[in-house]
């Protein structure tokens, strides 16, 4: 998404916004819960408005920024953060982001069910152009960006901007029930004590009946 400033006479500055995003590659690294990775701006690639970014152009923004003030947003909605960016670097073909969504608010955990059902999957920059020349074909070309946000986003400006891969959340593990500890020591030990007595009082062979024990003769 590029943010444009304009200004009228006798009125206050106004942001513009449109949506722009390039190509993730097919193969991401993901490491922790709920994270992904991929290139959120390519180099040299017009998006569908016609912008190009040149390389360079969101070196002085990662400097001046870095992650920690470069938001992640649901959707270029700026109530709506779903997470946080943990590294944003520009190499040889763009912008490279790798962020973390934060799974124990709710924003985060739609989105991650949206990704995972694949209902939800391109990737998205807000930023305000510093730095750019007219292209004779429509659009600019971007020399310098300052990068205030990356979002997930369900239309992205161009159609192979796709997530490719998260990382799940695990299951919680099961919970083992603690030991009922109902008897102090002392009681525990006088409850041993009265089971090994009526354990020798069961041993013991029982006393013959009356009925059991053999008829003496009558007397002649």
């Amino acid at each position: 998404m590029t943010i444009r400033t304009t200004r009228r006479a006798g009125a206050s500055t106004r942001l513009a916004l449109k949506p722009s995003a390039a190509p993730i590659p097919l193969s991401t690294v993901a490491t922790g819960q709920g994270s992904f990775a991929g290139y959120a701006s390519l180099f040299g690639v017009a998006d569908s408005q016609g912008d190009i970014v040149q390389p360079g152009a969101f070196a002085k923004a990662l400097t001046s920024r870095g992650p920690a003030r470069i938001a992640m947003l649901y959707q270029h909605d700026v109530a709506r953060p779903i997470g946080t960016w943990t590294r944003l670097v520009e190499d040889a073909q763009g912008l490279w982001v790798e962020g973390r969504l934060a799974l124990d608010a709710a924003g985060g955990q739609e989105a991650h069910a949206l990704l995972a059902a694949g209902a939800l999957s391109g990737l998205s920059i807000g930023f305000h152009a510093v730095r750019a020349a007219r292209r004779a074909g429509g659009g600019r070309v971007l020399h310098e960006i300052d990068l205030w946000e990356v979002s997930l986003v369900t239309f992205p400006m161009l159609d192979a901007a796709r997530v490719s891969r998260i990382k799940a959340r695990p299951s919680p593990p099961a919970r083992t029930p603690p030991p009922l500890d109902i008897f102090t020591p002392q009681q525990s030990r006088a409850l041993a004590r009265l089971i090994r007595r009526a354990g020798t009082v069961l041993s013991r062979p029982a006393a013959p009946s009356s009925s059991s024990r053999p008829k003496e003769p009558d007397p002649a």
